[in-house]
This record gives C-alpha cells, structure tokens and sequence, in this order.
C-alpha cells in the first residue's frame, strides 16, 4: 500500500511538471517545445522552403527577437513555406535530428504575401506561446523630400508596401487606429488651425470629429470601442475629454491649469494613463475617468510622456523619458514598481506602441538628417521581470526611400 501511495505521489508531481512545462513553452500537439537556446532565442531555418519564400520569411523574422536564423536542418526548428496554386501558403513545423514533421496547416489572405504572413504568426503562436505581429499593419506619418508636408501612410510591418492615405501638403498628426482597425484618427492642419479627424479606409472618406475654439490636438478610440479620448483646448489649455461614439456629445474630464497630452488607454478600455505638467516638467499620471482626479507614477525619471500599455500584460507600461539630453525608451513595471531603460542611443528614440503580442515596440528613431520608424524586443513578461535583462539591438523597419516615417500606430486583429 504504501509503494502505491509513494508511486500516485510521483505520478502526480510528474504531471504537475509536465503541466507546468506545458503552460511555459507551449505543444505542438502531444510534442513538447525545447527550450530556447542560451541566449533566450529559439534557432531557427526553413529547411526546404522555396528560395523566394525564405528570403521573405527571413526578412520577417529578422524582425523577432525570440529566433535566431541558421543554416538549413541546423535550428530547434524547420518552418517550412510551401505556395498552393490558389496562393495559399502551407505552413510545415519540423523539428528533431533526423527531422519530423509537427505541424501542418494552409493559410489563406489577400494574396500570397499576406498569407504568408499569416502562416509566419502561427509559426511564432505555436512555438512561444504568444501571437506573431506580423501580419499587423502600421499607420504613421512621412514627410518625403524638402518640400510638401507630413502625410498619412499605411503599410505592412515589412514595409514591402506603403500606401499614402492623405494628399493635403499640411501637416498630419497624432494617428491612432480605431478600435476594430477600420479607420485611423489623426490631427492636422489642413484647414489652418488643427482639427481632429477619423478617416474610414473602406469608403476613402475623411470627417471632422472635433472642431473646436483652440487647439484640438489628439483623437484615440478605448480598445473595446465604447469610448474616444480627445485632448482639446477649448477652454483654455490642452484637456482631457471622452465622447461615447466618433465625432458624439463630448464630455469634459479634466478641469486644470496644466497641459494635459497623450491619453493611453488600459486593455480593458476602463482606465486611463495621460502626461501632465502639473508639477512642472511632463510626467504620466492615471486620470480618474469619473472626476478627473490625477495619481502620479513615480517611475523614477525626468520628463515623462508618451506612455504605451501592453496590451497583453498591463503591469508593463512603455513610455519616453529624458536622460543625458536625448529621449529615451523606458518601461514600468507595476507589479514592482521599477522602471528599466530599454534604449540606449547617440539618438532620440521616442513615441512608443506596442505590437499585439506584448513583447515587441515601435518607435521612432529621430537624430540630426532623419526619423526612422524602428522595432524593439523589450522581451517576454519572464525576462522584463528579470534583475540582468539584457537590452536588445532595434532593427529598422525601412530604409530611406520611405522619407522621414514616425508616429507609428500598430494593429492586428
């Protein structure tokens, strides 16, 4: 009886491992995923994926900081691409010496690019747990050659393709992606004063949401929909506003004698992070969105703004402060209550959104001769949270032929 009793105890616990390990690096059906190699990333190739494929596939995943690329059969992994005659792409996992294969399945988009990018997310879902970002798409504004303005533009993440979107030669804005990716919200100048408008991609239209006396500088809809943030000076200084529906009855939240910007929703479209200076200099502050009173972050920096929720995590708050007269991309970990320094750079680096899969930002790289929207792994939830994480290398996500690219707006269903 007891040997039964001790071997039910070891059971258990073997399960409880097996469990724990399950939840940690995820299956690929009943195969358990290795672990990543020494330096936090998964090797990986694309064993016999056609060569036009492969090099799309490799510029995609250049971009992730949770792989790194080998030689052909050399990775932890084999993601191979295969084109249908319908320009699906098949997605084939292998893995193992000599190869097996894990995972099979079609993917479908407009056209084969996008369907490529599909399969290449759920290469990434199947094998780290969290969603691929890259089939998202970006909004953001370029400005190209000396003259005209600052236009709006949407492109994939690989930037194979971007299209303009406004044609005003004034200054465009401030972009947000709607709540269901439909539309974009932005600022621009295009009738003299700044005015804040929503653009519906499908039907190519554009209309005026807020018009206001003073300044009506900023336009951000709540991730469930329900509600739009709006930063306006129509009683003085720049405030915070909300309205329950695009260009609806607005409501005045807050009532300060400070410049109050950059309203970052909560995943959960409840609660809300703005910049104030309040005390002086910008810091960030959770703003009730009942009374308009305002709780200070003390994230332990000088000249805080442009703060980012993690969509997936939301002790994880990204945001640009100043140190050493440059800006700079810091994170904030509520749980904790520390702040890390995710760049380090001769440049500023500033504006910072996170992708859909909590791990990866964009922001935009801006020195003396350029702005350049690039791409950051700030690491999974386990590594953010470590004392000794490791700041990443940016990649940049264009070259020049893109003009001069920031304020980037992400989104992926």
């Amino acid at each position: 009886m007891r040997v039964l009793i001790v071997g039910i105890i070891i059971c258990c616990s073997s399960l409880g491992l097996l469990a724990q390990h399950k939840k940690d690096s995820g299956f690929i059906g009943d195969f358990v995923v290795p672990s990543p190699a020494s330096d936090g990333r998964f090797t990986l190739d694309f064993g016999n994926t056609q060569a036009t494929l492969a090099t799309q596939a490799k510029a995609a995943f250049r971009l992730h900081g949770g792989y790194r690329l080998v030689g052909s059969t050399q990775g932890q992994f084999s993601f191979e691409f295969r084109l249908g005659r319908d320009n699906s792409i098949e997605l084939r996992i292998l893995t193992g010496k000599p190869r097996s294969l894990k995972f099979q399945q079609v993917f479908k988009g407009v056209g084969a690019p996008q369907a490529l990018l599909l399969a290449c997310d759920e290469a990434v879902s199947k094998t780290t747990g969290y969603p691929g970002f890259f089939s998202g798409k970006l909004a953001y504004v370029s400005k190209r050659g000396q003259h005209g303005g600052k236009e709006v533009y949407v492109a994939d993440t690989l930037f194979r393709r971007a299209q303009p979107k406004t044609n005003f030669g004034k200054v465009c804005c401030n972009l947000s992606w709607s709540a269901d990716g439909q539309g974009i919200f932005f600022t621009s100048d295009k009738t003299r004063f700044n005015n804040v408008y929503f653009m519906n991609l499908a039907a190519g239209r554009v209309r005026t949401v807020a018009k206001f006396k003073g300044s009506n500088l900023r336009g951000v809809q709540s991730p469930t929909g329900r509600n739009v943030a709006y930063i306006l000076s129509a009683t003085g200084n720049p405030e915070l506003w909300l309205g329950s529906e695009v260009g609806g009855k607005l409501q005045q939240i807050t009532r300060n004698k400070s410049n109050e910007s950059g309203p970052c929703w909560h995943p959960d479209g409840n609660r809300m992070i703005i910049t104030s200076d309040v005390g002086g200099a910008p810091q960030l502050f959770e703003v009730n969105l009942r009374n308009g009173k305002m709780s200070r972050i003390y994230t332990n920096r000088s000249r805080c703004s442009e703060a980012a929720w993690n969509p997936r995590n939301p002790q994880r708050l990204a945001f640009t402060f100043s140190v050493g007269g440059r800006f700079q991309i810091g994170e904030y970990d509520f749980a904790r209550r520390k702040t890390r320094q995710l760049t380090t750079s001769s440049y500023d680096a500033l504006q910072p959104v996170w992708t859909n899969d909590g791990r990866h930002l964009i922001f935009t790289r801006r020195d003396r001769v350029s702005d350049t929207l690039m791409i950051l792994d700030a690491g999974t939830d386990e590594q953010a949270a470590a004392a000794n994480a490791p700041r990443k290398t940016p990649v940049a996500l264009h070259g020049a032929k893109f003009g001069n690219c920031s304020q980037a707006s992400f989104y992926r269903q």
